[in-house]
């Protein structure tokens, strides 16, 4: 069987294509694309351009699978990690052979307590000036280093009244007492009385079951 070879009618371009690149088993490069534009007067200028992309052009990688992605970054993120451990390395295996570890007694931690933090606040708003004037007055101060004296006279409240006053609490919480003691007992007399009245009630009923029906006295325990 003879192989007959038909010819192109017109020479390949970009609106005539090769039967290889019509099947894509070939590729178009700008090449291609400029050769028709040889006559025309920007020519030159395109061919120039083209030289000039192409050599300063990269090659550009196909992007990554999100597996292969996410493994890289793994592997990326182990590697700075070990990096940044192993600048301690020396320093931890020095503590695991000493045989006593020395801390510094000296060593400045800052500010460890809530006392010490608080000794260093400084008010910054108008609300927090005010707080700070009331609570860092020098009477309110001194009156708390005492018996607590000073701030009955500070409130304008008197031993006598202040006595007077605890004497009545005391009185309410023994009164309240016994009520709460009282109303227990009354509640466990109740509890008494309703069970046996309940009692009562049953022996009853059965007692009147029993006349009307003399078998049941058989079944009962």
């Amino acid at each position: 069987m003879n192989d007959f070879v038909i010819p192109e009618l017109y020479p390949g371009s970009e609106y005539n294509p090769s039967l290889d690149v019509v099947e894509g088993n070939a590729r178009i490069s700008i090449e291609d694309l400029l050769n028709p534009l040889s006559e025309k007067p920007t020519y030159g200028i395109l061919r120039k351009r083209q030289l000039q992309i192409m050599k300063n052009a990269r090659i550009v990688h196909a992007p990554l699978s999100k597996a292969i992605q996410a493994k890289v970054e793994r592997t990326t993120a182990y590697e700075i990690s070990k990096k940044d451990v192993s600048k301690w390395q020396h320093i931890i295996q020095r503590n695991r052979e000493a045989p006593t570890i020395f801390f510094d007694e000296n060593l400045n931690l800052g500010f460890s307590t809530v006392g010490a933090i608080a000794s260093e606040f400084e008010p910054r708003t108008e609300f927090e000036k005010k707080i700070a004037a009331l609570v860092y007055d020098n009477e309110l101060t001194d009156a708390h280093k005492n018996d607590g004296s000073k701030l009955l006279e500070m409130n304008k409240v008197s031993i006598e009244d202040e006595k007077d006053r605890q004497n009545r609490i005391a009185k309410m919480r023994s009164l309240l007492f016994h009520h709460e003691m009282k109303a227990k007992h009354i509640k466990k007399i109740k509890s008494r009385t309703f069970h046996r009245l309940l009692k009562k009630d049953r022996l009853k009923a059965e007692s009147s079951q029993i006349q009307m029906d003399p078998k049941l006295l058989k079944n009962m325990p």
